[in-house]
C-alpha cells in the first residue's frame, strides 16, 4: 500500500511540474545564441524567452517545431526584440498541425521576410492546419514577388494562417506584394480570428499588366481566399489606415472575402467593430 501511494504521489508530482523557461540571447547571456536552438532544446509546455535585440541569421528565421506546444516570446515587447529575416526567408514557418492556440507567438517583431515564386506567407506561414495564437507582435516590411511565377497564387505577404489561427493585438504595416493573388496585411482560410489589430501602408501592386486575367490582386490588409474549407473567420475590432495601391489601377479592396463554393456563413461570421481611417 505504501508503495502504491508513493508511486502515485511521484507521478502527480511530476505531471504538476513548472514548465521550464529557456532564454536565448543574441550577445550570450542566455542558454543559447539563436531562437531555433531554443525552440529545439524546449519540452512539451516550455517557454522560450527571446531577450532584446536584433536576430538574424540562418537560426534566426524559418523558424519551426512539431509534436510539442511552446510559448516563443520576447522580455519587454516588439520593438526590442526583431527577428530580421533579410530577405531571406520568414519568420516563421509552421506546418504541424498538431500546433493549436496553445503556442503562442508574444511580443516580437517579425521584418523584412520574402518569399518568391508560388510561396505563401513572408513574415509567419501556418499551414497544414497549424493554428497558434500570435500576440502583440509587429510583422512588417515583407515581400513577396511573384511576377516569375506560374500560378501566381502566392498568399499573405505578412502572414498567411488557416485553421483556427488567433491574430491578437498585433501592428502588421508595409507589406508589399507583386502579382500576387491577395493578402498584402493577412491572407487566410478556416476558423481564423483576426482581433484588436491594426493595418497600415500594406500594398499590392504589378508587373504583368493592369488586366493580367491570371493575378487577382485582392484585400490589401486582409483576403480570405475561396477554399472548399473556408471556416468562419472572425474579423474584429481592427483599424486600417493607408493600406492602399500602389498606382491607380490595381487590387482591390481593405478587407476581401471570396467564396467560389457553396458555402453558408449563417451567424458564425463576423465582421464588427472595425474601423476605416
Amino acid at each position: 500500500m505504501k508503495k502504491l501511494f508513493l508511486t502515485v504521489s511521484l507521478l502527480l508530482w511530476a505531471f504538476s511540474l513548472p514548465a521550464a523557461i529557456i532564454t536565448v540571447d543574441v550577445n550570450g547571456q542566455g542558454d543559447y545564441t539563436t531562437i531555433q536552438d531554443g525552440i529545439d532544446a524546449a519540452s512539451n509546455g516550455d517557454e522560450v524567452y527571446v531577450l532584446d535585440g536584433t536576430y538574424n541569421g540562418f537560426k534566426n528565421r524559418n523558424l519551426s517545431w512539431s509534436n510539442k506546444h511552446i510559448t516563443v516570446r520576447s522580455l519587454s515587447g516588439p520593438d526590442n526584440c526583431i527577428i530580421d529575416c533579410e530577405e531571406s526567408g520568414r519568420g516563421f514557418n509552421l506546418i504541424d498541425s498538431n500546433i493549436s492556440n496553445d503556442d503562442l507567438i508574444y511580443g516580437l517583431t517579425i521584418r523584412n521576410g520574402f518569399v518568391g515564386q508560388d510561396e505563401n506567407g513572408a513574415g509567419i506561414r501556418c499551414a497544414n492546419g497549424a493554428s497558434p495564437t500570435i500576440q502583440n507582435c509587429i510583422i512588417k516590411d515583407n515581400y513577396s514577388d511573384n511576377y516569375a511565377g506560374n500560378n501566381h497564387d502566392n498568399l499573405g505577404v505578412g502572414t498567411y494562417c488557416e485553421g483556427s489561427t488567433i491574430v491578437k493585438n498585433c501592428v502588421i504595416k508595409d507589406n508589399y506584394g507583386m502579382d500576387i493573388e491577395g493578402g498584402a496585411g493577412i491572407a487566410c482560410k478556416g476558423d481564423v480570428t483576426i482581433e484588436n489589430c491594426t493595418f497600415s501602408g500594406n500594398y499590392l501592386s504589378f508587373w504583368l499588366g493592369i488586366d493580367n486575367p491570371v493575378v487577382n490582386r485582392l484585400g490589401h490588409a486582409i483576403y480570405v481566399f475561396d477554399s472548399s474549407d473556408l471556416g468562419n473567420p472572425q474579423i474584429i475590432n481592427n483599424e486600417f489606415y493607408e493600406n492602399y495601391e500602389f498606382d491607380s489601377f490595381t487590387g482591390y479592396g481593405v478587407i476581401v472575402i471570396e467564396s467560389k463554393y457553396p458555402h453558408n456563413f449563417g451567424d458564425t461570421l463576423k465582421i464588427t467593430g472595425n474601423s476605416l481611417l
